[in-house]
């Protein structure tokens, strides 16, 4: 005999179906809500670490780079995308990273290593992290995790682009390597691999490891030939900092005769470029109207030559 449930006192004795079916997707649906806020919430704290419990990534930053700095992927670029943590150790971990050109022919592991290199390369003073070493210094302190199963992804609608796959976290889905970043007296940064910790892990297909595709040690093509000796920037002041409207980027004892100021938001894009001729004392100003650009913070990137003479950032607010 079949048993019937009861509910004493209860409106829901003698409800229909369809009521029935109401409530059943509206739980189905509270539960898929509690799920997509797990999910985002784990998601904005990859690769959890137990040594920092208190201290969370960063936003997401994206940044232009090369793949041919270790020989290969020949004209091949594409974008990184990052997060920052300060935790005793300056922490970057690997999103993303998208490829401009799905037929450039270049292998998954040229591209990690050659993109993780660019970074450090050209965009260490970029990045908002307290350990990055000056002039004729080093810094021992520096991690990169990258996940441990990426998947390969492309559609007509999207740029090719290798993504984490999600996983339980910390060392059972992430892989780190420790390094030493030096940058020398004419501004060349160089690094190389001083530790690492990986696990053995297992990747449900599509997803693929690639705890192997972390650079050891500078490329030889990023470093100079010949000694060069970059032109000084002495001080460069933005003022008013933060601003809502217009601000003026003011450098003193330039060395060349004129410079190009780029401004960049927190995604790598450009959002403004002016050009400064340097006066008779040595000091160049350039003028940036902020109430066209979103709040947040920006980045001031001085250069002569194609050469980077001084960064910096500043806050606009609404």
């Amino acid at each position: 005999m079949l048993a019937r449930t009861h509910f004493p006192n209860s409106k829901l004795q003698g409800v229909g179906s369809s009521s029935i079916s109401f409530l059943y997707r509206l739980a189905i649906g509270l539960v898929a809500m509690v799920i997509a806020v797990a999910t985002a919430t784990a998601q904005s704290n990859p690769c959890p670490d137990p040594t920092c419990p208190n201290s969370s990534w960063s936003g997401v930053s994206v940044f232009p780079v090369r793949f041919d700095l270790y020989g290969h992927c020949n004209g091949c670029t594409g974008k990184i995308y990052i997060r920052t943590r300060n935790c005793g150790t300056c922490d970057i971990y690997v999103e993303k990273i998208d490829m401009d050109d799905v037929n450039c022919t270049c292998a998954a592991g040229d591209m990690f290593k050659s993109a993780i290199a660019d970074l450090f390369i050209t965009y260490l003073d970029y990045l908002p992290l307290n350990c990055r070493p000056g002039k004729g210094e080093c810094e021992t302190n520096w991690r990169v995790l990258i996940g441990g199963c990426y998947e390969f992804i492309t559609s007509p609608t999207q740029v090719a682009s290798y993504q984490h796959c999600p996983g339980p976290g910390f060392l059972s889905d992430c892989c780190t390597s420790e390094y030493k970043i030096c940058k020398g007296t004419d501004g060349t940064v160089t690094f190389e691999q001083i530790g690492e910790t990986s696990t053995t892990v297992t990747c449900t297909p599509p997803c693929q490891s690639y705890c192997g595709y972390i650079p050891v040690h500078s490329p030889t093509s990023a470093k100079r030939e010949a000694p060069w000796t970059a032109p000084e920037v002495a001080e460069v002041v933005v003022a008013p900092n933060p601003t809502n409207g217009k601000t003026i980027i003011r450098c003193t004892a330039v060395a060349v005769p004129e410079a190009v100021v780029d401004i960049v938001d927190l995604q790598g894009n450009i959002v403004a470029t002016q050009r400064g001729v340097t006066t008779a004392d040595k000091t160049l100003e350039v003028e940036f109207n902020a109430s066209d650009v979103a709040a947040g913070t920006y980045h001031y990137r001085v250069s002569a030559d194609r050469k980077q003479l001084a960064t910096g950032s500043f806050t606009v607010i609404k």
